[in-house]
C-alpha cells in the first residue's frame, strides 16, 4: 500500500469514528429527554395519588367518626328504651300516652344535631 492510500483509509476511519460517535451523542441525548419527560408524567401521577390517598384517609376518619355518632346515638335509644322498659315493667309508667314518647326521641335528635355541629 501506498502512503496516500494509508492516509485515505485512516481519513476514512476518522470521518466513520466521529459519525459513530455523533450518533451516539444523538442518541444519547434523545434518551434523555425521553427519561426527562417520563419523569414528569410519573410526578404527576405520583401527584394525583397522593391526593387520592389524602381524600382516603379524609373519607376514612369521616366514616370512623359516624361510626362512633352511631354508636352514641343507639347508646342513647337503648337508654331511653331501657328506662322505658324499666319503668313498664314496674308499672309506675301505666299512664303514659304516645304524646309523651315523643320529647324523647326530640331529646335524641337535638343530641345527634349537637354532635353534628361539634364534627
Amino acid at each position: 500500500m501506498t502512503r496516500l492510500s494509508r492516509r485515505i483509509k485512516s481519513e476514512e476511519r476518522s470521518l466513520g469514528n466521529r459519525e459513530a460517535v455523533k450518533e451516539y451523542r444523538e442518541k444519547k441525548k434523545a434518551r434523555a429527554a425521553s427519561l426527562e419527560d417520563e419523569v414528569v408524567r410519573l410526578r404527576a401521577l405520583n401527584q394525583q395519588l397522593m391526593k387520592r390517598i389524602q381524600s382516603q384517609a379524609g373519607l376514612e376518619a369521616e366514616v370512623a367518626r359516624l361510626k362512633c355518632l352511631l354508636v352514641d346515638i343507639r347508646g342513647i335509644i337503648e337508654g331511653e328504651i331501657g328506662v322505658k322498659s324499666a319503668a313498664k315493667k314496674s308499672k309506675s309508667v301505666a299512664n303514659e300516652t304516645d304524646g309523651d314518647k315523643l320529647p324523647t326521641f326530640m331529646f335524641v335528635r337535638r343530641e345527634v344535631k349537637q354532635q353534628i355541629a361539634i364534627a
